[in-house]
Protein backbone atom coordinates (compact mmCIF):
# COMPACT_ATOMS: atom_id res chain seq x y z
CA UNK A 1 0.00 0.00 0.00
CA UNK A 2 1.44 3.36 -0.97
CA UNK A 3 -0.29 5.01 2.01
CA UNK A 4 1.79 2.95 4.45
CA UNK A 5 4.95 3.41 2.35
CA UNK A 6 4.58 7.20 2.64
CA UNK A 7 4.14 7.04 6.43
CA UNK A 8 7.19 4.77 6.77
CA UNK A 9 9.29 7.17 4.67
CA UNK A 10 8.23 10.09 6.92
CA UNK A 11 9.08 8.04 10.01
CA UNK A 12 12.52 7.14 8.62
CA UNK A 13 13.35 10.79 7.94
CA UNK A 14 12.43 11.66 11.53
CA UNK A 15 14.23 8.63 13.03
CA UNK A 16 17.43 9.23 11.06
CA UNK A 17 17.62 12.93 11.94
CA UNK A 18 20.51 13.44 14.35
CA UNK A 19 21.45 9.80 15.05
CA UNK A 20 24.91 8.33 14.50
CA UNK A 21 23.56 5.20 12.84
CA UNK A 22 20.91 4.47 10.25
CA UNK A 23 17.34 3.23 10.45
CA UNK A 24 15.90 1.15 7.63
CA UNK A 25 12.40 -0.29 7.24
CA UNK A 26 10.65 -3.06 5.38
CA UNK A 27 6.90 -3.64 5.21
CA UNK A 28 6.65 -7.23 6.33
CA UNK A 29 3.01 -8.25 6.02
CA UNK A 30 -0.58 -7.08 6.07
CA UNK A 31 -3.31 -8.63 8.20
CA UNK A 32 -6.12 -7.79 10.62
CA UNK A 33 -4.53 -7.07 14.02
CA UNK A 34 -7.49 -5.52 15.82
CA UNK A 35 -10.48 -7.54 14.60
CA UNK A 36 -12.12 -4.75 12.61
CA UNK A 37 -11.96 -6.63 9.30
CA UNK A 38 -9.40 -4.23 7.77
CA UNK A 39 -5.83 -5.22 6.91
CA UNK A 40 -3.33 -3.48 9.15
CA UNK A 41 0.41 -3.31 8.43
CA UNK A 42 3.45 -4.77 10.16
CA UNK A 43 6.83 -3.21 9.52
CA UNK A 44 10.32 -4.38 10.47
CA UNK A 45 12.69 -1.58 11.44
CA UNK A 46 16.45 -2.10 11.72
CA UNK A 47 18.92 0.28 13.34
CA UNK A 48 22.63 -0.08 12.72
CA UNK A 49 25.46 1.96 14.17
CA UNK A 50 29.20 1.49 14.60
CA UNK A 51 28.94 2.33 18.28
CA UNK A 52 25.76 0.48 19.28
CA UNK A 53 25.66 -2.42 16.83
CA UNK A 54 22.33 -3.53 15.44
CA UNK A 55 18.79 -3.63 16.77
CA UNK A 56 15.57 -4.83 15.14
CA UNK A 57 11.99 -4.16 16.08
CA UNK A 58 8.53 -4.68 14.67
CA UNK A 59 5.92 -1.93 14.44
CA UNK A 60 2.16 -2.36 14.08
CA UNK A 61 0.24 0.20 12.04
CA UNK A 62 -3.55 0.11 12.27
CA UNK A 63 -5.65 0.97 9.21
CA UNK A 64 -8.96 2.77 9.75
CA UNK A 65 -10.14 2.56 6.13
CA UNK A 66 -8.38 5.79 5.15
CA UNK A 67 -4.94 5.95 6.74
CA UNK A 68 -2.45 4.08 8.91
CA UNK A 69 -1.48 5.05 12.44
CA UNK A 70 1.36 3.64 14.52
CA UNK A 71 -0.19 1.51 17.28
CA UNK A 72 2.80 -0.21 18.93
CA UNK A 73 6.43 -1.27 18.58
CA UNK A 74 8.37 -4.16 20.09
CA UNK A 75 12.10 -4.94 20.05
CA UNK A 76 12.91 -8.23 18.32
CA UNK A 77 16.66 -8.40 18.47
CA UNK A 78 19.86 -6.67 19.39
CA UNK A 79 23.48 -7.39 18.52
CA UNK A 80 23.96 -9.48 21.64
CA UNK A 81 21.06 -11.94 21.40
CA UNK A 82 22.00 -13.84 18.24
CA UNK A 83 18.84 -13.09 16.22
CA UNK A 84 20.03 -12.93 12.63
CA UNK A 85 16.73 -12.28 10.85
CA UNK A 86 12.98 -12.37 11.32
CA UNK A 87 9.97 -13.02 9.15
CA UNK A 88 6.24 -13.06 9.71
CA UNK A 89 4.79 -16.47 8.98
CA UNK A 90 1.15 -15.53 9.44
CA UNK A 91 -1.41 -13.22 10.98
CA UNK A 92 -4.48 -15.15 12.09
CA UNK A 93 -7.16 -14.07 14.55
CA UNK A 94 -4.96 -11.14 15.58
CA UNK A 95 -1.98 -13.40 16.40
CA UNK A 96 1.28 -12.50 14.64
CA UNK A 97 3.44 -15.62 14.18
CA UNK A 98 7.13 -14.76 13.84
CA UNK A 99 10.01 -16.96 12.78
CA UNK A 100 13.38 -15.80 14.15
CA UNK A 101 16.58 -17.26 12.72
CA UNK A 102 19.14 -17.32 15.53
CA UNK A 103 22.86 -17.93 15.67
CA UNK A 104 23.81 -20.97 17.71
CA UNK A 105 27.27 -21.51 19.27
CA UNK A 106 29.68 -22.40 16.48
CA UNK A 107 27.57 -20.85 13.68
CA UNK A 108 29.26 -18.50 11.22
CA UNK A 109 27.81 -14.96 11.37
CA UNK A 110 26.19 -15.48 7.96
CA UNK A 111 24.51 -18.76 8.65
CA UNK A 112 22.19 -19.21 11.65
CA UNK A 113 21.17 -22.79 12.40
CA UNK A 114 18.76 -22.06 15.24
CA UNK A 115 15.10 -21.25 14.98
CA UNK A 116 12.84 -19.52 17.46
CA UNK A 117 9.16 -18.89 16.98
CA UNK A 118 7.38 -16.07 18.71
CA UNK A 119 3.71 -15.11 18.75
CA UNK A 120 2.57 -11.55 19.41
CA UNK A 121 -0.80 -9.87 19.82
CA UNK A 122 -1.80 -6.24 19.97
CA UNK A 123 -3.26 -5.65 23.44
CA UNK A 124 -3.81 -2.37 25.22
CA UNK A 125 -1.65 -0.44 22.77
CA UNK A 126 1.28 -2.87 23.08
CA UNK A 127 2.58 -5.86 21.16
CA UNK A 128 2.71 -8.60 23.79
CA UNK A 129 4.20 -12.06 23.51
CA UNK A 130 1.72 -14.92 23.71
CA UNK A 131 4.19 -17.80 23.33
CA UNK A 132 7.73 -18.54 22.23
CA UNK A 133 9.45 -21.76 21.22
CA UNK A 134 13.03 -22.59 20.31
CA UNK A 135 14.48 -25.32 18.19
CA UNK A 136 17.10 -26.19 15.63
CA UNK A 137 16.28 -26.13 11.95
CA UNK A 138 16.14 -29.40 10.10
CA UNK A 139 19.06 -29.20 7.67
CA UNK A 140 18.07 -32.20 5.55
Amino acid sequence: STALDAIIEQNLVRLNDGVDGKFAAEIAKYGDLDGDGLDDGLVFFTYESQRLGQARFVAAYLFDGESYALAATKPLAGSDDGVHSAEIESIEDGVISLRLNVLEPGDAACCPSGLRRQALMLRGGQLVETRSTAGVQDRS
